[in-house]
């Protein structure tokens, strides 16, 4: 279980970092697009990594 919080952390703060890289040199409509798919990118990241730790520890 730890690691797979640790490694969720990991992930979070990659995405925080590229959603704080895209929004200094934008407008705000496109910073409020760049949010949206931000966050979709991180639930798509989450749900793909439990699948993957599912199928591994099963075995």
């Amino acid at each position: 279980m730890p690691s797979i919080v640790t490694s969720l952390i990991k992930v979070s703060g990659v995405i925080i970092e590229g959603r704080r890289k895209k929004e200094e040199g934008r407008g705000k409509k496109e910073e409020g697009r760049g949010r949206e798919l931000a966050t979709v990118n991180c639930q798509l990241s989450t749900i793909n990594y439990f699948k993957v730790d599912r199928r591994t520890s099963s075995t």
